[in-house]
């Protein structure tokens, strides 16, 4: 089976995002499964002609095509009062030819851009059956971003998201959560004969140098740890407000926070008193961060809505619990394994201070270590995704 799926230039490969790491992870275990592997990376360039350019980059285990659509217009286009920017506007019919010549049996949509649109347009009016894994919900990370968020982008992101549902062949989402709140948002129907519940693999980096929790006679000096971009959604407000109410319940905890401060983003205010009250400290690669968790006496997640958190699979590798938002996706998997103790809504800072009392001394049980060791493996993740391509393949 010919595989195409979108993937990242070299220097971006290396870093460690959700995506980034997923991909990497689908290339190890799809190549031993004797697919033909074709990554492919979209740019655009202004030229004189409307041509399309493809470089081949040979791999050890896969291909690389590196396309350049070179364009003698970037006009603008409109959706009600918005003006989606002129880099974005990349024509259908080069596209097409380029699928139709290329005939992969499936093109594999991991993430969501504008650009992605583009390309998941094109492969499904060249008739290539498209799978689209929802890793995020656009319509719900691109909402506060940034200043130059409008109701017209936001508009256009969540018509471009519901076209996914009505054209792709199949729509992957990581939990039930993650589907609920995408029909809920988008105010649609998922198709259920073209959708599928795969979860995220667990990164294998992590299953080294675990250790146990060490016994405690009481809760002085916890330390609690938050791993997370700094983005409105990740909310690293209620970590602030936390590390305030301990400080006024006399608690003499620490807390931490790796993340990296952007410079321009909305949340300024965070950004003044932030290390007044949490200890930030920058990203680190995988075996630096198991690190990191075996020092945490536990973590946190109060995100307003995620729909997996790689983070919190990283940390139970290393006998690690992480406290949860209800909008988290992990809330499923807790809840499916009588661990509703770890969910709870960040909003009253006092609550998550009486939780986090009760629930410090506990370690992850064996049961539960070994269900997801069994249902999070890499190998499980991927063999469901090949019988999901083959039973697409099958159709055509």
């Amino acid at each position: 089976m010919k595989i195409m799926f979108n993937t990242y230039y070299d220097k971006i490969y290396k870093g460690e995002g959700g995506t980034i790491n997923f991909t990497k992870n689908f290339i190890k275990n799809f190549s031993k499964k004797n697919h033909e592997l074709v990554g492919l990376i979209l740019h655009g360039k202004k030229e004189k002609d409307n041509i399309i350019e493809v470089s081949r980059t040979k791999r050890k285990d896969h291909e690389i095509l590196d396309v350049t659509l070179r364009l003698n217009s970037f006009d603008i286009v409109e959706t009600k009062k918005r003006k989606i920017p002129k880099s974005t506007v990349l024509p259908r019919k080069l596209l097409c030819d380029f699928f139709l010549q290329e005939k992969p049996d499936i093109f594999f949509l991991n993430g969501f851009s504008i650009a992605y649109w583009y390309l998941f347009d094109a492969a499904t009016k060249a008739g290539i059956p498209v799978v689209v894994v929802h890793h995020g919900l656009w319509f719900k990370e691109f909402k506060n971003i940034s200043k130059k968020s409008t109701k017209e982008a936001f508009f256009l992101m969540r018509k471009m998201e519901r076209d996914v549902s009505r054209r792709a062949a199949k729509e992957v989402f990581l939990n039930e959560l993650c589907l609920k709140e995408y029909e809920k948002g988008l105010k649609i129907k998922v198709d259920k004969k073209r959708a599928a519940v795969i979860s995220y693999p667990y990164n294998e980096i992590f299953t080294k140098g675990s250790k146990k929790l060490k016994s405690r006679k009481d809760d002085r000096a916890l330390k609690i740890g938050m791993v997370g971009r700094w983005d409105p959604i990740k909310n690293p407000q209620a970590l602030i407000d936390l590390s305030k109410a301990a400080k006024k319940n006399g608690k003499d905890w620490r807390f931490f926070l790796v993340t990296r401060v952007s410079k321009n983003h909305v949340l300024k205010s965070q950004k003044k008193v932030i290390s007044r009250h949490v200890e930030v400290v920058p990203p680190m690669p995988p075996k630096k961060l198991a690190k990191f968790f075996q020092r945490m006496d536990l973590l946190i997640l109060p995100s307003e809505f995620e729909t997996f958190a790689s983070v919190v699979s990283e940390a139970i590798l290393q006998k690690r619990f992480t406290l949860v938002s209800p909008n988290v996706g992990w809330s499923d998997i807790y809840r499916k394994n009588e661990l509703e103790n770890w969910i709870i809504d960040f909003g009253d800072p006092y609550k998550v201070i009486e939780r986090i009392e009760k629930n410090c001394f506990q370690e992850v049980p064996k049961q539960f270590l070994n269900y997801f060791e069994k249902e999070f493996r890499a190998k499980k993740i991927f063999d469901d995704y090949e019988k999901l391509f083959k039973s697409i393949k099958k159709k055509i």
